[in-house]
């Protein structure tokens, strides 16, 4: 029979394990998305926006990141979207 102790042990291993070992493989690959992506093109994303006091910098999608006028854009995959950009996922803050 399995203890409380080993199976949150093992539960943890199970749950956290996974999500670890592809947040580790992914680090340092963040790409900025380009209009003609697949994902970019389904959101039609844009690198300048159209529609006034809407923009990537300005949606609860969008976290700035170290390289200046981008950020991560959690609609397309943390990758990162010019901050003048847009795309059908902008909810604004």
């Amino acid at each position: 029979m399995i203890n409380r102790r080993k199976f949150m042990s093992l539960f943890a291993i199970g749950t956290l394990g996974p999500s670890l070992v592809n947040a580790m493989s992914h680090s340092g690959t963040v790409a900025k998305v380009k209009e003609s992506d697949d994902n970019a093109i389904a959101l039609k994303y844009v690198e300048v926006s159209a529609v006034d006091g809407q923009n990537c910098a300005n949606c609860v999608l969008y976290m700035a990141s170290k390289d200046p006028g981008w950020g991560a854009c959690a609609a397309l995959q943390n990758n990162l979207v010019a901050e003048n950009g847009w795309c059908l996922a902008w909810a604004g803050k």
